[in-house]
């Protein structure tokens, strides 16, 4: 799951927000993003309060490790089939994006990872973006 990775602060909806994407599929052919049509994304929830940073100094280690946690049981859930594309930094929330195809399926994660943080709110959606939409708007929001 790594890559060349760009970080950036833009602003969304009228507030800024910290990008970090990988850069590596920016070229990337159409039939090689179709590989891994679906887009998971994990929640992560500060449990202290942010003030004026994105989350509060004192959490970073555990972020860290709930980070490593998660992308370490996607790997070995989707078995090659996954990539990190995006993490998204607003007040309080670390938001994990992942792209993933074939047999996988990231859901069966959550348990797991619920159980070695239960002081921290998780969740997870996924949707279809065979086109890697969702990638590529981040992609022009972090060029600017």
């Amino acid at each position: 799951m790594a890559g060349k990775w760009s970080h950036r602060i833009v602003e969304f909806e009228g507030r800024h927000v910290s990008v970090s994407i990988d850069d590596s599929y920016r070229d990337a052919p159409a039939e090689r993003l179709a590989l891994a049509p679906r887009l998971a994304r994990f929640g992560v929830y500060c449990t202290l309060d942010a003030g004026a940073a994105f989350w509060h100094p004192d959490e970073t280690d555990t972020l860290n490790s709930i980070e490593g946690e998660l992308l370490r049981l996607c790997g070995s859930e989707a078995q090659g089939w996954v990539t990190h594309v995006a993490c998204i930094h607003t007040w309080g929330v670390r938001e994990y994006y992942l792209h993933f195809g074939g047999q996988a399926e990231l859901r069966p994660v959550m348990p797991e990872l619920r159980a070695a943080f239960p002081d921290y709110r998780i969740d997870f959606d996924e949707r279809l973006d065979p086109a890697w939409e969702f990638y590529k708007e981040w992609l022009k929001r972090a060029d600017r």
